[in-house]
C-alpha cells in the first residue's frame, strides 16, 4: 500500500542538488512484517520511496527510519534491523522485475535510520508520521553500518552480476557518502562502483572494503572521466 507525500528527506546539499530530478511526490509505503515489529517491540516506522531521473540514470531511493524505545536491548535492535531489511527486500523484488522488463538503466538503494525515543516506556500512539510526536521524549539516532560483511555472513542475499540489487546504507553512512559526492552525477558513479564491490565481494566470498567510509575514499583516489552530464553544480573533479 502506498500514498503520495511531498516531504523531502534531508541529506545536506545533496537534498537540494536532487530536488530538480525528483519525478513526483514521494510515496509512503507499508512494508510487510513491519507491522509485527510495531506490535512485538512498540516501535513505529516510516517508509517513503523517490524516483529521480539524473542525468545518466534513474535513481530510486526507499527511506525507512525506524522508531524503538530508548530501553531497547541491543538484541532486540540487532532482530528488528534484520527483519526489517528482510521486509524492505521484499516489497523492492516486484519493483526489481518490473525495471528488468523496462531495460532501463538505473540504481535502487535504500537508507536506514533508525532512533531511540527515550523520556517513556513507550512511543506516543498519537504519531503523525514526521517525527516522534512526544514533547517529553528526545529522539537518538542509533549509529549503525551493514558493509560487505553483513550480507555475506549475517543476511545472504543474491548479489549476482545479473540483476541489479538494493543497496543498503545506514542513515550516517548515507550522509556522508552524500557529503562527500555533492553532485547527482557523482551519487551515481558512486553507486555504481559501491554496486560492483558488493557483486565482486560475493563472487569472491571476501568482503573488498570493511566500511563505506573507506569505499568512498577509495573512490575519490580513482581517476574519473570529466562530466559531461549537465548537473546543477560543477562535479567536484571539474573544480
Amino acid at each position: 500500500m502506498s500514498h503520495s507525500i511531498t516531504t523531502m528527506p534531508d541529506w545536506g546539499y545533496l537534498t537540494t542538488e536532487l530536488v530538480s530530478y525528483l519525478q513526483a511526490d514521494a510515496m509512503a509505503v507499508t512494508l510487510a512484517g513491519m507491522h509485527t515489529i510495531e506490535h512485538e517491540y512498540n516501535a513505529q516506522y516510516i517508509a517513503r520511496h523517490y524516483q529521480y531521473q539524473l542525468p545518466l540514470g534513474k535513481l530510486q531511493l526507499l527511506e525507512l527510519t525506524l522508531y524503538l524505545p530508548y530501553d531497547t536491548e541491543s538484541a532486540d535492535i540487532e532482530a528488528v534491523r534484520m527483519t526489517a531489511v528482510k521486509s524492505a527486500l521484499t516489497w523492492y523484488k516486484p519493483l526489481s522485475s518490473q525495471n528488468e522488463a523496462n531495460a532501463s538503466v538505473g540504481y535502487e538503494a535504500m537508507i536506514f535510520d533508525i532512533q531511540l525515543v527515550g523520556g517513556g516506556s513507550s512511543l506516543n500512539r498519537g504519531y503523525n508520521g514526521d517525527s516522534a510526536n512526544n514533547s517529553n521524549s528526545a529522539l537518538q539516532r542509533l549509529k549503525h553500518n551493514f558493509g560487505v560483511r553483513y550480507f555475506l555472513e549475517d543476511l545472504v542475499v543474491d548479489m549476482s552480476e545479473s540483476m541489479q540489487q538494493l543497496q543498503v546504507f545506514s542513515w550516517d553512512d548515507w550522509y556522508s557518502i552524500a557529503a562527500a559526492v555533492r553532485t547527482p552525477c557523482e551519487l551515481w558513479r558512486f553507486l555504481a562502483y559501491h554496486l560492483e564491490q558488493l557483486q565482486q565481494s560475493a563472487v569472491n566470498h571476501i568482503p573488498s572494503f570493511e566500511s563505506e567510509d573507506a569505499l568512498v575514499e577509495r573512490f575519490f583516489a580513482k581517476s574519473r572521466p570529466v562530466c559531461s552530464c549537465h548537473c546543477s553544480r560543477q562535479c567536484a573533479h571539474q573544480k
